[in-house]
């Protein structure tokens, strides 16, 4: 399977837009941190995110992770990403696709500098989600092992991904919209209530309609 062009058919070319929620319209996004201390943040927050992906995914015939770097353009400059990985037990397979989109000039983190996102999308067994959520929800805190990178798991036969974008909360989108309603039901009690609104209108709009 050719996974960048299955990934940009199946989610509409959306799969990596920023703030995926809000740019993949029939989401969900979850709120995963409680308040406490940082340890009680990242460790809700992991297993929170690790009891949704384990429902959304045990049933996929195959797992697909992405993950995106924010580069110069050097892939040899990104080995302490691989040394992240490396440290949560995980190994790129030679059965990979690696590619490189040039960032939004307004998005460059020094003017004049030319950034790029390097993409390595990966067929994964199940057993390494709970060490990529580890990482994705230890990105804002002082905790290691972690990789810098964002991380993406898509199931393309079925038509869902979910992006943990750190401790504060994952989103999940995709064309299944039989699929996500399931996920809406079944853990509704884990929704960001800023957004439920939205979420509402989307998978019970008589409720949404009562007010």
């Amino acid at each position: 399977m050719h996974l960048r062009e299955a990934i940009e058919r199946v989610f509409e070319g959306k799969a990596f837009s920023y703030a995926l929620f809000y740019s993949y319209p029939g989401g969900l996004r979850f709120e995963l941190a409680e308040s406490g201390t940082s340890i009680h943040q990242f460790r809700t927050a992991l297993n929170k995110s690790t009891e949704i992906c384990e429902e959304v995914f045990r049933s996929a015939p195959g797992l697909v992770t992405c993950l995106r770097i924010r580069s110069l353009g050097n892939a040899f400059a990104e080995r302490h990403v691989l040394r992240g990985l490396k440290r949560l037990g995980i190994s790129i397979p030679t059965d990979r696709e690696i590619w490189v989109e040039l960032i939004d000039e307004d998005d460059w983190a020094h003017e004049g500098i030319p950034q790029y996102w390097l993409t390595i999308a990966f067929p994964t067994p199940l057993t390494l989600m709970e060490s990529l959520l580890w990482s994705a929800c230890a990105t804002d805190f002082n905790i290691q092992p972690k990789a810098d990178c964002n991380v993406y798991f898509m199931d393309l036969a079925r038509g869902v991904m979910a992006h943990p974008y750190d401790d504060r909360g994952m989103d999940i989108v995709g064309p299944n919209h039989a699929l996500l309603s399931e996920i809406f039901t079944t853990h509704r009690h884990y929704l960001l209530g800023y957004d439920m609104e939205t979420m509402l209108a989307t998978f019970a709009p008589d409720e949404a309609a009562r007010g």
